[in-house]
């Protein structure tokens, strides 16, 4: 993040050994700073390693923002996608591309008009998707024009319940609607870890068991997804 006239994105390359010195505050982007410490006296941008990619807190520029907000090289399942570095600008509605290997803002997709403001972080999942959350808490996923959507699913939160609960070990699923079918039955932390994941749970009007045995006790969000549905309920074992 810059200071009055410039943003940047700065690239430590593999191997290098790290310890580069990309300037500040001898330098903003690639420009002189207007105010330089007394540490900058007879230094000029060769002595320093200048960014991949600069843009100007200008409006009139396609790439422009005011406080740029780092990301993620793409390593996704999206090909077209994949090596483009995407970044965001706190102040512009907006997300960027840096093409592979690019080193000017003729290289950047500019991508406008998007629903995400104030873009505040990125994310990555382990399979290679991006996502982007905005300051008021929405999250994103970035994703080519040209890919398969999401497939959304409803989520019926409580409609599903669990005896005994709490339990310490077993319990039996009832779902209010008698489906019979598979199901993916996940059970979370309260922090988010998964510590079980059957994809192959057989559900027979409505109900289905399993076991719990060996989780510590505490509170779990238990997640269970059938058919186009998905059920999220509480379990406390004991």
């Amino acid at each position: 993040v810059g200071q009055g006239s410039r943003e940047e994105i700065d690239v430590i390359r593999a191997g290098s050994g790290g310890g580069q010195n990309f300037g500040w505050s001898c330098r903003e982007g690639s420009i002189a700073y207007p105010d330089p410490s007394f540490r900058c006296a007879g230094r000029g941008a060769a002595d320093f390693v200048e960014p991949v990619l600069d843009y100007r807190h200008d409006s009139g520029d396609a790439v422009n923002g005011v406080s740029v907000t780092g990301g993620y090289v793409y390593r996704g399942p999206d090909a077209e996608l994949t090596g483009q570095y995407f970044f965001a600008d706190f102040g512009r509605q907006r997300l960027f591309a840096l093409a592979e290997g690019g080193t000017g803002r003729g290289d950047v997709r500019v991508y406008s008009d998007l629903p995400p403001a104030n873009v505040s972080t990125f994310g990555e999942a382990p399979d290679g998707h991006l996502f982007v959350a905005d300051y008021g808490g929405k999250i994103y996923r970035i994703r080519a024009a040209a890919a398969v959507p999401v497939r959304t699913v409803a989520l019926r939160t409580g409609e599903m319940r669990l005896a005994p609960n709490p339990t310490r070990g077993g319990f039996r699923m009832h779902l209010p609607d008698g489906y019979t079918g598979g199901a993916e039955l996940q059970i979370h932390t309260l922090t988010g870890r998964c510590v079980a994941n059957l994809a192959g749970l057989r559900i027979t009007d409505g109900t289905a068991e399993f076991s719990a045995v060996g989780l510590p006790a505490g509170l779990y969000s238990v997640s269970l997804r059938t058919g186009g549905l998905r059920y999220v309920t509480r379990l406390a074992i004991q």
